[in-house]
């Protein structure tokens, strides 16, 4: 059997195994909405946009492409502690393109635990359409190969009713927040995904969607008078699949005052038997852009050639909205 139709296979392998787990981000931290949706509204600030961008697996075969969008806006409709987002997700994955398409919608309370705001308790829900569609055209089967050729002409005997699937989804978390200065933040929480189990099978029968736990965790504190060090940990549990990410991004500030920040950040991150990430970032004003890529250690680097993933984020917060202005129309004296 040839090169490419070995890699073919292990492309249609890594399609087939990993068919029930969602697809993950290495700058978890940057994505808020996607890792908990209690972190909807939890940001200083009046709204929040956000965009992320992953491809990996590109040196192997079709790459996997993670895209995500989202806006969320605090103290919503102005009732203090009320968290909203809008979740826009979609993960194309393998030869045969298929796709996890996510449309959510947020909601999220903040409550008080001390009477000057600075540690808050986050419970959030969301919910929302799932799509999943995939091209069998595309795919390769066994019974398609002659004396270990290809051929495309040959009808599989695999049997399938539909390409596509709808059904809904929920998500629920809870998040704790602490702001010990304002260079020192503990955040931590807790979320669990697909409550609902959405089916994922296209051949009539049901393939519920696992259960994903996560529990993430980041401190952020001032080592030196510009420097601070942003440590974090993200670990997640989904059926027989397990992953913990862990490590830390150092930040240089070069302006502190709230709406003149600016930063960079470099970082390191590993997660466990897989790959070593390295992370650089930049914080200019109300804006957030970060870059990182994945450099693969797992039994795969030898198809790999140690090539994972890159990932793209941006962020953008709008601090403030300003009210509606009155114009006032000054008389004369005499009048």
């Amino acid at each position: 059997m040839r090169v490419w139709q070995v890699i073919s296979l292990l492309a249609m392998l890594i399609v087939t195994t990993a068919h029930a787990q969602d697809a993950h981000y290495s700058q978890f931290y940057r994505d808020p909405i996607y890792t908990n949706p209690a972190n909807a509204g939890s940001f200083l600030g009046s709204y929040r946009f956000e965009g992320h961008y992953r491809n990996q697996w590109n040196s192997i075969t079709q790459p996997f492409e993670t895209y995500g969008l989202s806006v969320d806006a605090a103290n919503f409709l102005k009732l203090k502690g009320l968290g909203t987002a809008i979740n826009i997700f979609n993960d194309v994955s393998g030869d045969g393109t298929l796709s996890n398409l996510q449309i959510n919608l947020a909601m999220s309370y903040g409550l008080r635990l001390t009477s000057d705001s600075t540690q808050i308790l986050t419970l959030g829900i969301q919910g929302g359409w799932y799509h999943r569609q995939i091209d069998f055209n595309s795919l390769y089967f066994d019974d398609q190969y002659t004396n270990g050729s290809y051929k495309p002409d040959l009808a599989t005997s695999e049997t399938y009713t539909s390409n596509s699937n709808n059904d809904f989804n929920t998500h629920a978390g809870i998040v704790y927040n602490n702001y010990l200065s304002s260079r020192s933040r503990i955040t931590a929480g807790l979320a669990v995904h697909n409550i609902t189990s959405p089916n994922l099978a296209f051949t009539g029968d049901v393939e519920p969607l696992d259960l994903r736990y996560s529990l993430h965790a980041q401190v952020e504190f001032p080592i030196h008078a510009n420097l601070n060090l942003l440590p974090g940990v993200l670990g997640m549990s989904q059926g027989p699949h397990r992953e913990v990410l862990a490590g830390a991004n150092l930040k240089y500030l070069l302006d502190q005052r709230l709406y003149n920040y600016r930063a960079f950040q470099l970082g390191g991150w590993y997660r466990w038997d897989d790959a070593v990430v390295v992370f650089a970032g930049v914080d200019w004003g109300p804006w957030q852009f970060g870059a990182s890529y994945d450099i693969n250690t797992s039994s795969l680097q030898r198809a790999s050639g140690n090539r994972g993933g890159f990932e793209l984020s941006v962020i953008y917060i709008l601090k403030d909205i300003l009210p509606k202005r009155i114009n006032f129309k000054n008389c004369p004296d005499y009048i």
